[in-house]
């Protein structure tokens, strides 16, 4: 016995089931209806996971090759009366080591309700799995339920497949009350690091809350407001842009050369799109990229710019989030995990910042 299936043994509660032993449970790959997916790039069309076509990375970083490929936002939905829900999954080992492998390379289900979506299970992956893995949770009785999965943080996946007892209903999931995405454009605090498990992402609390779709354009270390993820952004209809990539520049100067030309393009082919600046969240506190406080208030500066700018000629779809406030509150040095990265406290009340501007300006529309 390995110390992890020691600790298992002493709390039940730590155990995940990652063997499927049910006789009668049938798969079906997520690609096929009547499932519905959220966040990706035409997945049923291109037979993949991806946030970002290779069209547009080619010409990008690396590292933006790379980070299009995980899977943050992405979501299945669908309505079963199963009395399990078991996932298949193909995918490589990728674990970070400042998150919760949960949050890296799980999934979790929520169920969707007529007033929100409650979280029932995760699907934790055993460490050191090779090239996939299962997971099963159990309801307590056969009701029809409508499910939302989330998709891994930091991970790619090859292949998902669903599966549930044979004799069971499936069908389409539960439409969002709110139909264009919300669009958030960021560094490695909007693909989710440090979330405990997907569902924990400041966009996972914000969708929930107004029952919206979203889609995580968050790229860790490789948001540099390029023109091309500009112009990509700019080519959907979204129901407002969230943009807070001062993180990932190297410096101020290169953020000044780059956010306002970044908005510009956006707005120039979306002249009635609600945009939203913000500053980065971490402002207290220097990183990698920051060395020095007076460098946070540097990059705060620019973003505030860009906004003045923006406003004097005569912009009334755009506002400023100072991202000095995204973590106030009590403990406030408790909402990181590493002093740049939120947890789940700090994702939570990100998500509320964002919640009480929509409220205020956006969702009396809906």
């Amino acid at each position: 016995m390995t110390l992890t299936e020691y600790v298992e043994w002493l709390d039940k509660n730590l155990k995940y089931n990652t063997v499927i032993e049910e006789k009668d449970c049938k798969f079906y790959n997520v690609l096929e209806e009547p499932f519905d997916l959220y966040g990706f790039y035409q997945p049923n069309k291109r037979g993949e996971f991806c946030r970002v076509p290779e069209e547009i990375t080619k010409d990008l970083s690396v590292g933006m090759q790379y980070f299009a490929k995980d899977t943050s936002g992405g979501r299945v939905r669908f309505k079963t009366n199963s009395k399990y829900i078991a996932i298949s999954v193909k995918m490589p080992y990728l674990p970070t080591r400042n998150m919760a492998l949960s949050g890296s390379c799980g999934f979790d289900l929520f169920v969707d309700k007529k007033n929100g979506s409650e979280f029932y299970k995760a699907f934790i992956p055993p460490m050191g799995f090779e090239k996939g893995w299962e997971g099963i949770v159990y309801f307590s009785d056969r009701r029809e339920r409508y499910i939302t999965i989330n998709f891994p943080l930091y991970s790619h996946v090859d292949q998902l497949e669903i599966g549930l007892q044979a004799n069971a209903t499936l069908d389409h999931g539960k439409e969002y009350a709110i139909k264009k995405p919300v669009v958030f454009y960021g560094g490695s605090h909007v693909q989710g690091a440090s979330a405990s498990k997907p569902g924990n992402s400041a966009q996972g609390f914000f969708s929930r809350k107004f029952d919206c779709d979203f889609i995580n354009l968050g790229f860790s270390g490789n948001a540099l407001g390029e023109k091309q993820m500009a112009e990509y952004i700019a080519g959907m209809d979204a129901t407002a842009l969230f943009m807070e990539y001062d993180h990932n520049a190297p410096n101020a100067e290169f953020l000044e050369q780059t956010h306002y030309a970044f908005y510009e393009t956006v707005r120039n082919l979306q002249p009635d799109l609600p945009i939203v600046m913000i500053s980065k969240h971490d402002y207290y506190t220097c990183s990698y990229y920051v060395k020095t406080q007076r460098e946070n208030e540097l990059r705060r500066e620019v973003v505030l710019r860009s906004f003045e700018r923006a406003k004097a000629n005569g912009d009334e779809k755009v506002w400023f989030i100072d991202g000095k406030s995204l973590l106030s509150g009590e403990d406030r040095t408790a909402c990181t995990m590493d002093g740049c990265h939120p947890n789940d406290l700090g994702f939570y009340r990100i998500a509320q910042k964002y919640s009480s501007w929509f409220k205020k300006y956006l969702q009396n529309k809906f």
